[in-house]
């Protein structure tokens, strides 16, 4: 450790370059020690009260205003130095001084929180402090290591830059505002964020100050060990901040738009139903897995999907899970159309089917999906469904009753016209009368493995039918 030490130590400073970096970091004197408290506690409830404002305004300018006025980068430099020059006392002084303007930050911001109007949900800005990664922390060790340098070489101008970087207040200040929503963990992941960046950087800037040239040769010989015990110190609590920024870091990292992204089960459903996953959410205490989707058409088979779904949900611990899906249509089109001899010609996968495949067997109503949410089904015992009589017309049954109409195929294009039914006396005419009037809506249809999709016109909705062998008349 102690030839690791030397390595470390630059060529030193001359007295008046050291003089100058004492001078910018150690302020308090006998003197003049109230003086500065005073103006650091005004600049501390100013910047706190900006900081905390711009959260709750979404405000990422005035967040960053916030960081430059805010007087927290001095005290940890100084704790930083204190320790490349073994200077027990002014170390002890400046983690104290660190820890009293932290407290009083998430005081300050529960505070304005407090008497703040009521949020329907959390500000963006302030959950963006909430997800710490291992980006903060080398962030941090890159940003101490600036700020040390900066000051050992006359670069004031780094500084802003360096206080923006870190972000030392904003977290301290989302810690007070989520702890006033009432919203413990997060207060506690942004809190987490601050003592990343405030160990980073006493770390990174010690060693920066060692390998500046800082630390006297006469200091570092005969304080070594103050100094080696300080900085291992340091390392070992930044190491412990990483346990749990590695769950945060996986939370944000392998989130659940990832592990979707990466389900083939789902991807491939997504492709064969021609849809797009717009959103995502995993709700792992309650076991409910929501998805928005967005497509031309609504899905058709979301128990399809379940089914699909479930072996993967089983391998990660889900037992009892519940799919939710949202559907938001996307529709395009151009003006003027183009002309005729522009118009491409379809592609195989847009070639409609045989009408014989239609025509072949009795289709058997299963569901109405209708573009509220809403869906009607066969709840009880009956018998929905239709068939193609002859090129022309159709023959309908719907539960007891019987009804002829006539229908018109164009490739992907289908059209029925019903007529009156016969007038028995079924249960649950509202079902029945729902189907008759969905079926005149139908404007076009596709097929998939076994199932008949119908689309109501203005996009109301859709249709299932299942396929079935021809049932002999009773």
């Amino acid at each position: 450790m102690a030839n690791l030490l030397d390595r470390f130590l630059g060529s030193p400073l001359s007295p008046e370059e050291r003089r100058r970096v004492i001078d910018e970091l150690f302020v308090f004197g006998r003197t003049n020690r109230r003086q500065h408290l005073d103006r650091m506690a005004m600049l501390l409830v100013l910047s706190t009260i900006i900081a905390a404002c711009g959260l709750m305004a979404d405000s990422a300018a005035v967040v960053i205003g916030a960081m430059l006025v805010a007087p927290l980068m001095r005290p940890v430099m100084a704790a930083a130095a204190a320790i490349a020059l073994a200077w027990s006392t002014h170390l002890y002084q400046s983690l104290l001084l660190v820890l009293a303007l932290a407290l009083g930050g998430v005081t300050i911001s529960l505070a304005i929180a407090f008497v703040s109007p009521d949020f329907v949900s959390i500000p963006q800005q302030v959950l963006a402090r909430t997800e710490p990664t291992f980006y903060d922390l080398v962030i941090a060790l890159a940003a101490g290591s600036t700020g040390a340098y900066t000051l050992t070489r006359s670069e004031s101008s780094a500084v802003p830059g360096v206080a923006i970087a870190v972000a030392l207040l904003p977290p301290l200040a989302a810690t007070g505002v989520l702890v006033d929503f009432g919203r413990p963990e997060l207060a506690l992941r942004a809190f987490v964020l601050f003592v990343i960046n405030f160990l980073a950087m006493i770390l990174a800037g010690s060693l920066t100050f060692l390998a500046t040239g800082v630390t006297p040769p006469h200091v570092a010989s005969r304080f070594r060990g103050f100094i080696q015990y300080n900085l291992f110190a340091v390392v070992v609590l930044t190491l412990g901040i990483s346990v749990p920024l590695s769950y945060y870091t996986r939370d944000v990292w392998f989130d659940a738009q990832y592990q979707a992204a990466n389900t083939t089960e789902l991807q491939a459903w997504l492709t064969a139903n021609q849809l797009e996953l717009d959103g995502v959410a995993l709700d792992e205490p309650n076991q409910v897995l929501s998805l928005e989707l967005v497509g031309p058409d609504p899905p058709m088979t979301i128990e399809g999907l379940y089914a699909l779904l479930d072996p993967v949900a089983k391998e990660r611990g889900a037992t009892d899970w519940r799919l939710d899906v949202t559907w938001t249509q996307r529709v395009r089109s151009s003006w003027p159309p183009p002309e005729a001899h522009e118009v491409a010609a379809p592609s195989p996968g847009d070639t409609p089917p045989d009408p014989s495949v239609l025509r072949e067997r009795r289709w058997a109503w299963r569901a109405t999906q209708y573009n509220d949410e809403e869906w009607i089904g066969l709840d009880k015992a009956g018998v929905y469904e239709f068939e193609f009589v002859n090129d022309l017309e159709a023959a309908i049954r719907v539960d007891c009753n019987r009804a002829l109409g006539t229908y018109h195929l164009s490739g992907f294009g289908l059209r029925f016209d019903v007529a009156a039914t016969t007038r028995a006396a079924c249960p649950e005419p509202d079902v029945d009368a729902a189907f008759l009037k969905d079926l005149n809506r139908v404007v076009n249809y596709r097929i998939v493995d076994e199932t008949l999709v119908l689309r109501l016109d203005n996009n109301a909705g859709i249709m299932h039918f299942d396929r079935t062998d021809p049932v002999p008349e009773s």
